[in-house]
């Protein structure tokens, strides 16, 4: 009979990292990709026209690659060094205040461009993080299932990102909309739950 609860906990501690994994994954996703339905309502606000919303908005996509390819390289391997579950928990939190700051800052275009710069630095760590705790927490036999789910949010945050965040800046405005994803970065206390050795 112990040994039976015991797989039980097993199972459901598993399942719930699974879901931390997902969940994070998804709203790091939306965090990284809201500004691309933003952009035409900041190039509104900014007065921009077609050739500047291309200039501009290119230099505001591309410059959270710069900081996210630095971060994949360089900060990343501390993943190894403070663990998965702290790197994790960095990373949700670091992405979540950026997110917010660019609804803050977001008015003057260079600190946007900044706040972009240090999102994708703040990223780059999500997937070795993630990557990490799979490895800490499941067989060989149920990683690739695992790994498969979380980074199948990036297909749905594709589907949710226009359907959510297009509606919630018609109804309030383009600043908001980074509030509430630095919300949902923010709310996911669970994350800390994620226990790896």
């Amino acid at each position: 009979m112990e040994k039976s609860e015991a797989m039980k906990f097993v199972r459901r501690r598993a399942a719930l990292i699974a879901s931390i994994l997902f969940f994070a994954t998804l709203v790091g996703y939306i965090a990284r990709v809201n500004v691309s339905v933003a952009l035409p309502f900041v190039a509104d606000e900014y007065g921009w026209g077609s050739e500047q919303l291309g200039e501009f908005g290119g230099i505001l996509l591309g410059i959270f690659l710069v900081g996210y390819g630095i971060s994949n390289v360089l900060i990343s391997p501390l993943v190894d060094y403070f663990g998965p579950r702290k790197s994790l928990l960095v990373t949700v939190f670091a992405w979540s205040v950026f997110t917010f700051l660019t609804g803050v800052l977001g008015v003057f275009f260079m600190m946007f461009v900044v706040a972009r710069l240090f999102l994708g630095l703040s990223q780059g760590v999500l997937f070795p993080s993630a990557s990490k705790v799979v490895q800490a927490w499941f067989p060989p036999s149920a990683r690739s299932r695992i790994n498969a789910l979380y980074l199948s949010s990036g297909f749905v945050s594709n589907l949710l990102v226009p359907l959510l965040l297009i509606p919630l800046i018609i109804a309030t405005n383009w600043q908001s909309m980074f509030f509430v994803v630095a919300a949902a970065g923010l709310g996911l206390p669970q994350v800390r739950r994620c226990r790896a050795s």
